[in-house]
């Protein structure tokens, strides 16, 4: 994962007249990097479809078939891209839809699959996508413990060679447990903040199915790994 968490340029700013669109074909247009695709969410659980519409866009701009656009290249379209989730139904929903899928979709669909943490342990993708779907509150504080887990998180982390991209709710990410415990575990959520959130370059705005979607890349320092 040392690729995907390489140092990256830019500062903190906004880019507010930047489509969404133009916010994921940057993240396939970098050559490597860490991405933070944050949405205002709050009523998932053990699945999202938001994210999954999100997942279908980030592929569909990949392969510049979505607004027009051109395309971003053969390397990028062409590299090894994974999903990971926390929730098998998560994963089984997007093996439907791409089971499901025809057209132009089948094909920019056609050969990534979504598994859960423990299924992509001693695997690794060029790109991988992470889906955290849940953005309930309620299902965050009675499973914190679960979600808190940072052996998960940093298996799920450290699949990528050069590409990271977290999807995450702001409930997640700004999640405080109760138990000591499980707060000392989400460093790792708190270091994604502080690296895309905080420090970071928004890349740009919008909404996908009506709630709002921001892009971040990630500001690290030289020798700064997020696992």
């Amino acid at each position: 994962a040392a690729a995907a968490a390489a140092a990256v340029g830019g500062s903190r700013g906004s880019a507010p007249g930047v489509l969404l669109g133009e916010a994921f074909r940057a993240v396939w247009r970098a050559p490597e990097g860490l991405f933070l695709v944050l949405h205002n969410s709050t009523q998932d659980g053990k699945r999202s479809p938001l994210e999954l519409r999100i997942i279908e866009r980030l592929l569909a701009e990949r392969h510049g078939v979505a607004d027009g656009g051109a395309g971003v290249g053969v390397g990028a379209s062409t590299e090894s891209v994974g999903i990971i989730s926390p929730h098998k139904l998560q994963c089984a929903d997007w093996q439907g839809m791409v089971a499901g899928a025809k057209g132009v979709e089948a094909a920019f669909m056609k050969g990534v699959e979504a598994r859960t943490v423990d299924g992509y342990q001693g695997q690794q993708a060029a790109s991988i996508i992470f889906s955290s779907t849940v953005s309930d509150l309620a299902t965050l504080s009675a499973n914190e413990a679960f979600y808190s887990s940072a052996h998960r998180v940093t298996v799920a982390f450290s699949r990528a060679v050069k590409r990271l991209v977290v999807i995450c709710s702001k409930q997640l990410l700004d999640f405080l447990p109760v138990r000591a415990e499980a707060y000392d575990s989400m460093l790792l959520w708190r270091k994604l903040r502080a690296m895309c959130k905080d420090a970071g370059l928004l890349l740009g705005t919008g909404t996908v199915g009506g709630v709002d979607v921001s892009v971040f890349q990630g500001r690290l320092g030289e020798g700064d790994v997020i696992v």
